[in-house]
């Protein structure tokens, strides 16, 4: 029988083992790594479809790891409105064998309470592109996304501020400009940030400096800056900044809130200066009041005087010069009565056409061989002022025009009709409605900006000693003004002025028509009361009515007056009265009470300045007198006064 062999075959596996050992050894000690993890690592192998997970899908979002051990169990914790949006781009990585993927979106707690993720994966595929493996962790961003949520309102606070406001860093370059800062300085934030903000030439005076040093040695500052738009507008701004410390090694941060205070500057400078012209105006209405009562002693008396003297003689000579003194003493405290809107005023609706019309050639004879005048053709509309001093109103600005082109020029005179808002009535300080704007335009030499403020002051003036009184812009301003307008003013140096008066627009009025001449009767004989408190101006108010003829008594005060009316021997056909007077019934007052209890007596009202005397339209039934007057102004009163008593007789009114 044959011999029996035994074959025996060794293989050595021992680097096998030592490399499978290897591998088990790495595998645990990438899964110590991974539960060390705050993050919630997983690891999916698609031969089991089993999901593996590290700690920290218990410690992060309380699950057990054998409860989401599947992709089933893991796309249930998807929230539902996250869910199909996730799945899809999974799905769609996978197609196009991607590497990485990164995802955000909400896993439920096992609390109920979503938190936000983001999902970081690593795909494997196998040769032939068939995905074998998934790794992956989740981390927990909730705090993140609150945090970007709350840096997100506050660029939306930033971006809606009405403020600018502006971050730049210690060497002035912009990281921050706000919507506002843009509108605020005309720069958009494309084109500032990343540059100095010293470049733009916003800021042009020492304070920005001696700011920027304030804020960087005590952390804050605030105040006032003067800064230059892109389209250089001056600014006036108020500024709050504050050092902000860097972080992460970063340089400090300076963070400059701007507020643009321009428009309420100019509205509070137009309020100084409307009260200021409003102080001055009660201060000279004031001082003219007491100069007409003085005016009308000395004129009173000198035209008297006059018709006694010879009128050859050196004496009448004196006494003429007296007269026209004090006339023109009368016309300066006119203007600043006119200024102080202390004017009796009679507005009527009066035609633009017409007056332009019939002025025109006024206008021209004043002005010189090289200034053209322009006078431009309007519609017809009216004005509701008083005629006369519209005129010298108008007379004034075509002057001013003229002295402010010596070496000539043009002047153009136009109206045009403007609807005042509501906003720009408050911002004028007038009503809102219909008005016309009465323009005269000059391309003379302008007013300089520091001068614009004061025009309309009585007094001042930029003519050269002896050229005007410094009262005609004033005479306007105040006319405007009491008639319930205003005067606005654009002037540029080098090249003109643009005055325009802003009138109330009569509508539905008649035109003003030319007024029958009283009666020619005689005043011989009749009997008048005289009222004012100064014993001088009156006496010289009685020998002016005496030497029309009139027999005259005087009265101190109303309440004498009153007195001397009530007694039964004395019947009176005039009373003139002083409007302005001390005690509790003014001159308007007194008349009222004549007028009421005795019909008869033709009333004449007298004053220098009428604002305490009681309103104006109280005296609409009334002949009124502005001291100082002349006798043959007092006499045309009177007949008026007599005539109305008579008219009112025949319709027993």
């Amino acid at each position: 029988m044959g011999a029996t062999s035994l074959a025996i075959y060794f293989r050595d596996i021992s680097s096998e083992k030592r490399q499978q050992q290897l591998v088990e050894e790495n595998e645990e000690r990438l899964r110590a790594v991974a539960n060390a993890s705050v993050d919630a690592v997983y690891d999916w192998h698609a031969e089991t479809n089993h999901l593996w997970w590290n700690e920290g899908i218990s410690h992060v979002f309380g699950h057990d790891p054998a409860d989401v051990s599947t992709i089933a169990a893991w796309e249930d914790l998807i929230h539902p409105d996250d869910r199909n949006a996730i799945i899809d781009r999974y799905r769609s990585a996978r197609a196009s064998r991607a590497e990485t993927v990164e995802l955000e979106y909400r896993l439920i707690a096992a609390q109920g309470k979503y938190i936000e993720v983001v999902d970081r994966s690593r795909f494997f595929y196998a040769t032939d592109g068939t995905l074998t493996r998934v790794v992956g962790g989740l981390r927990n961003i909730s705090e993140r996304k609150r945090a970007e949520a709350r840096l997100r309102e506050q660029a939306e606070l930033v971006n809606k501020a009405q403020d600018a406001i502006v971050v730049r860093d210690l060497d002035h370059k912009v990281l921050l400009w706000n919507p506002s800062a843009e509108r605020m300085y005309g720069w958009s934030a494309d084109e500032v940030i990343g540059r100095k903000v010293t470049e733009l030439g916003i800021n042009k005076s020492s304070v920005f400096v001696e700011a920027h040093e304030t804020v960087c040695r005590e952390g804050s500052w605030s105040g006032e800056l003067v800064q230059t738009s892109r389209d250089g507008r001056t600014l006036e701004v108020e500024a709050r900044w504050t050092l902000v410390e860097g972080t992460d090694g970063q340089s400090g941060r300076v963070l400059a809130i701007n507020t643009d205070r321009t428009e309420q500057k100019r509205l509070e400078e137009h309020l100084h200066q409307a009260s200021k012209l409003e102080a001055l105006g009660q201060l000279t209405g004031g001082v003219a009041h007491d100069f007409n009562n003085l005016l009308m002693i000395i004129s009173g008396n000198s035209e008297l005087l006059e018709e006694r003297l010879d009128s050859k003689s050196l004496d009448h000579e004196l006494s003429s010069m007296i007269s026209r003194a004090a006339a023109r003493g009368a016309d300066l405290t006119s203007r600043l009565l006119s200024f102080g809107r202390r004017q009796t005023l009679q507005p009527v609706a009066v035609s633009v056409q017409s007056l332009f019309r019939g002025a025109g050639p006024l206008w021209q004879r004043t002005l010189p061989a090289n200034v053209l005048l322009d006078v431009e053709a309007v519609s017809d509309t009216h004005v509701c002022a008083d005629q006369s001093q519209w005129e010298l109103a108008l007379l004034n600005l075509v002057l001013n025009a003229r002295d402010a082109m010596p070496l000539g020029g043009t002047i153009t005179v136009d109206a045009r009709q403007s609807d005042v808002s509501q906003t720009e009535a408050a911002e004028l300080d007038i009503g809102p409605g219909q008005y016309i704007a009465l323009t005269v335009s000059d391309n003379g030499s302008g007013i300089a900006t520091e001068h614009l403020g004061r025009i309309f002051e009585p007094f001042f003036s930029t003519k050269p000693a002896g050229r005007g009184t410094g009262l005609g812009l004033s005479m306007v301003y105040g006319f405007a003004r009491q008639s319930g307008g205003t005067v606005t003013v654009r002037s540029v140096l080098s090249e003109g002025t643009r005055i325009s008066l802003l009138l109330p627009q009569a509508v539905g009025v008649q035109n003003s028509i030319a007024k029958p001449q009283a009666s020619q009767r005689t005043l011989v004989g009749m009997r008048i009361l005289a009222v004012d408190d100064n014993p001088e101006l009156l006496a010289s108010l009685l020998r002016l009515l005496a030497s029309l003829g009139l027999v005259g008594t005087g009265a101190e005060n109303a309440d004498q007056a009153l007195v001397i009316l009530d007694r039964r021997d004395e019947r009176f056909d005039f009373l003139l009265s002083d409007v302005v007077m001390p005690g509790s019934i003014s001159g308007v007052s007194l008349a009222s009470q004549v007028s009421k209890r005795w019909p008869h007596i033709g009333i004449v009202l007298a004053s220098g300045n009428i604002e305490h005397g009681g309103p104006v339209e109280n005296m609409s039934d009334h002949q009124f007198l502005q001291k100082p007057f002349r006798r043959s102004q007092l006499r045309e009163a009177l007949l008026k006064a007599s005539q109305k008593t008579a008219d009112r007789k025949e319709h027993n009114v």
